[in-house]
C-alpha cells in the first residue's frame, strides 16, 4: 500500500491520500511476516490464530510461516462479504504437509451438513482434492504430495467455463482430468463459515499438520502466467 501526502503548508486530514498498490481484485493476502497473520490486502480482514504458532518459511526465514500441529491449530482468515463469493475466483498459497492424513484441510470455506462453499484436500492417496459444494473433484493428473517439502498451490473457479470449471496447479504445473461440469447453475452456494487454514470450516476435525504460506484470495482468474510467476515467487521474510 502507497500512501502520498499533499499539503501546502498546513497538514491536515484531507491533505492524505491512501492509494492502492496490489494486484487487482485481490481481496485478501496473508503473507504471515514477522510472525504476523495480519490481512495485508486492501480489506485488511482480522485473522483470529487458533494455536498456530509461527515456523520458518520455504527460504528458512524465520516466524515467516505458520505451523499448524494437526490436532487443533487453524486460522481463521475472515468471513466477509468479499470472501464470499461464488463467481470468479482464484486461490493460491505455499504449503508443507508433514504428516499426510486423510482428507486433510488445507483450506476450507465450506459448511456443513448443507453442502454450500468450497475447500481443498490432501486425500487419502497423498493427492490435492476439491470440495466443492459437498462433490468431491480429484484430479487424475496428479503428482501427488511429498511430506516434508513445501509446495504451491492455486485454486481457480470459472463457473462459466464449458468444461473443467476447477482448476488446480501444483508447483506450477496444471493438473488435468478434473471432474467435467457444464453450466453455471454448479455454481459454489455462499458459505456462512469463514474462510479457514488447516481445518474444515465447520468442525475441528481433518486437520492439517504442516507449515502454510504466503495465502492469497482474487475476485478473478488467474492466468497460467500468473500461476508460474507465483510459484517461483521467492519467500518474503
Amino acid at each position: 500500500m502507497l500512501q502520498l501526502a499533499v499539503y501546502d503548508g498546513t497538514i491536515n486530514a484531507f491533505d492524505q491520500a491512501t492509494v492502492s498498490a496490489h494486484p487487482p481484485t485481490l481481496v485478501g493476502e496473508w503473507m504471515f511476516s514477522n510472525g504476523s497473520a495480519n490481512d495485508t490486502g486492501p480489506f485488511s480482514y482480522n485473522s483470529v490464530m487458533n494455536e498456530a504458532i509461527p515456523t520458518a518459511d520455504r527460504a528458512g526465514s524465520p516466524n515467516s510461516a505458520f505451523y499448524f500441529d494437526g490436532v487443533a491449530a487453524n486460522i481463521v482468515l475472515g468471513n466477509g462479504t468479499d470472501l464470499n463469493y461464488t463467481d470468479l475466483m482464484s486461490f493460491s498459497c505455499w504449503f508443507r504437509a508433514d504428516d499426510l492424513g486423510s482428507a486433510d484441510r488445507i483450506v476450507s470455506k465450506r459448511s456443513s451438513p448443507v453442502a454450500a462453499g468450497w475447500e481443498i484436500n490432501i486425500g487419502s492417496t497423498d493427492k490435492i482434492t476439491t470440495n466443492r459444494a459437498g462433490t468431491l473433484n480429484s484430479q487424475a493428473d496428479n503428482p501427488g504430495i511429498t511430506p516434508g517439502v513445501w509446495h504451491h498451490l492455486a485454486f481457480i473457479w470459472e463457473p462459466s467455463a464449458a468444461v473443467e470449471q476447477i482448476k488446480l496447479y501444483l508447483d506450477g504445473v496444471y493438473l488435468s482430468g478434473a471432474v467435467l461440469y457444464a453450466g453455471a447453475s454448479l455454481e459454489p452456494p455462499v458459505s456462512a463459515e469463514p474462510l479457514t487454514l488447516g481445518m474444515p470450516a465447520y468442525a475441528a476435525v481433518l486437520l492439517f499438520n504442516g507449515a502454510i504460506d504466503d495465502v492469497r484470495f482474487y475476485h478473478r482468474i488467474l492466468s497460467p502466467a500468473e500461476v508460474t510467476t507465483l510459484a517461483a515467487e521467492p519467500a518474503i521474510p
